[in-house]
């Protein structure tokens, strides 16, 4: 039998902890609740987590400065740990500052359920597919993609995790960077090319 997937759940509201909590387990996850961002840490330091759900305000000022930082800290302690913001004041320019600085999702509260379970779920099996193409090593169709640069293997990582999934994928860049011949990498390998 295999374990049940851990969540940390980071909000100071105890009834936002609460119903999500609620939800995660009715959906077959198991989920911890931190109310103060001090005690975030140093259970990432000790405890196996999945994925992290994270609000964005801590203070009376909705700015998520408090939340960024701390996602920066998670982020240098574990880079692999994928993490979903959540905020009741949510604007662009701070979804795109918390994806910047390596956010999976971006959710709005009042949240949809079936949303944050489909988020949950999209992601955890992103890093299912993570794991196992680590431990396998197993190419996909990307070789005629060329190039040794940092950035591009890195792009080229995550266009072969995304193409095992259903979830939509939006590419984005400058004109002649190769969006397009990432994107029919992206379809050749995915099940929607069968």
């Amino acid at each position: 039998m295999s374990k049940k997937p851990h969540i940390l759940i980071i909000d100071d509201d105890r009834a936002v902890c609460s119903a999500v909590s609620l939800l995660l387990k009715r959906s077959g996850f198991s989920s911890k609740s931190i109310y103060r961002l001090h005690e975030v840490l140093p259970y990432l330091e000790e405890e196996a987590v999945d994925l992290v759900i994270l609000d964005m305000n801590f203070m009376v000022v909705t700015t998520g400065k408090q939340s960024l930082d701390l996602l920066r800290k998670i982020k240098a302690l574990r880079t692999d740990l994928p993490v979903i913001l959540m905020t009741g004041w949510a604007t662009v320019q701070l979804a795109v500052e918390g994806m910047k600085l390596g956010a999976s999702d971006f959710m709005a509260k009042p949240w949809d359920n079936k949303e944050l379970l489909k988020a949950v779920r999209t992601i955890l099996e992103l890093q299912n597919s993570q794991k196992a193409e680590l431990s396998t090593e197993k190419a996909l169709n990307f070789n005629h993609i060329i190039g040794q640069h940092p950035r591009l293997l890195e792009v080229l990582a995550i266009a072969k995790r995304v193409a095992k999934t259903d979830a939509p994928v939006l590419i984005v860049g400058e004109s002649g960077t190769g969006k397009e011949l990432i994107a029919r990498a992206v379809h050749r390998a995915s099940k929607r090319s069968m």
